[in-house]
């Protein structure tokens, strides 16, 4: 069996060479997503926090399934599948960062720990809602027009825009 991914878009910051995770989730990253895709933005501006999935196309060939944490040899090793490194079966990653702004086919986050030039695969909205990570913030599903936008988007904001999402994220409850 072959799978085959296509890139929706590509990671824009400072970090062009591996630096501590800590320090590149501090810093605001941009994530440029494919103009062609754009659309597929529509109402990602009322989620607090996103779920990124992107490939480690910097990461070498080769893996071993048990490895030190971070490569710090006085740690003990654990199965791959206990860490967050690059250096696995599939080199894909997967973080979830807070949405800063949305500007046009540009997604402003900070949290996201891939380098300048990373591919993303995709992205989805994360929040604890009715038990998946799927459903719109309440404050959209109490509008009394929620059914009519489901069924009718408005029209895109191409403008830049920062915000603050209508629900803070430890006000939203499961229904």
């Amino acid at each position: 069996m072959e799978i085959t991914f296509r890139p929706i878009g590509y990671v824009e910051n400072e970090f062009d060479e591996p630096a501590p995770g800590d320090e590149i989730r501090q810093r605001e990253s941009r994530i440029i997503v494919d103009e062609d895709l754009s659309e597929g933005l529509e109402g990602i501006e009322g989620f607090e926090r996103l779920l990124v999935v992107f490939y480690f196309h910097r990461a070498p060939k080769g893996y071993a399934l048990r490895q030190h944490p971070r490569g710090d040899a006085s740690q003990p090793k654990r199965g791959v599948f206990a860490l967050r490194s690059p250096h696995r079966p599939n080199p894909i990653g997967v973080t979830v960062v807070n949405l800063v702004a949305v500007e046009g086919n540009v997604l402003v986050v900070r949290g996201l720990d891939a380098l300048n030039g990373t591919p993303i695969l995709d992205i989805k909205p994360f929040g604890n809602y009715s038990g998946c990570h799927c459903e719109p913030p309440q404050a959209a599903k109490q509008s009394p027009n929620y059914s009519k936008e489901i069924a009718s988007p408005p029209a895109r904001n191409d403008q830049k825009t920062r915000f603050r999402p209508s629900v803070p994220l430890s006000e939203q409850r499961p229904e």
